[in-house]
């Protein structure tokens, strides 16, 4: 892909993921602390392979619904290149960490009792900001390559993108999740 040879995303493209990353993790956070969470936020740890899949899947809807209007606009092969292998990976370490999930991780129950030394009200603030909000901004910053290539991929009938450093970066993921399986075994 030339760099000026790109994709011109809708504002909607650049927002409704972010808004649905973020209304993701206020909603955990909402939850885990609320009775049925019992201030557990380890559960941000099953949700944080999520936070990469949701907002793929979000550019993806949209630019299908925009291709009806737009022809550049349709989902290249390129961008299924890259997101499958998100989404693989995403819901497979997903469905790992919660399903293995029986109590609060030690990190986060030494976080939960300095900051509830601290007071109510710091452990709210810190809990929302650090864990919640915090792993949303990185989630975005390490997920940024993947949006990048669903937001900017412009479609050309006449080429598929695909190109070889394609072909080597999912070789290498699928070498990668070959590990992380056997791993966590």
């Amino acid at each position: 892909m030339i760099l000026g040879d790109q994709y011109t995303p809708t504002t909607e493209m650049f927002v409704y993921p972010l808004i649905t990353l973020f209304a993701g993790n206020i909603l955990l956070f909402l939850f885990c602390q609320s009775p049925w969470g019992k201030r557990d936020n380890s559960w941000i740890d099953a949700m944080w392979s999520l936070s990469f899949v949701t907002p793929n899947a979000v550019v993806l809807i949209l630019r299908l619904i925009e291709s009806e209007k737009n022809e550049e606009a349709k989902i290249t092969a390129r961008m299924w290149i890259c997101s499958v292998p998100v989404l693989l990976w995403g819901l497979r370490l997903s469905s790992y960490i919660f399903f293995r999930h029986t109590r609060e991780d030690y990190r986060y129950k030494q976080m939960r009792e300095d900051w509830e030394a601290q007071g109510t009200c710091v452990y709210y603030l810190k809990a929302f900001f650090y864990i919640f909000i915090g792993q949303g901004i990185f989630s975005l910053i390490n997920n940024s390559s993947a949006l990048y290539v669903n937001l900017y991929s412009k479609h050309d009938p006449g080429n598929d993108g695909i190109t070889v450093t394609d072909i080597v970066g999912v070789s290498i993921w699928a070498l990668g999740f070959l590990i992380e399986i056997t791993a966590d075994r």
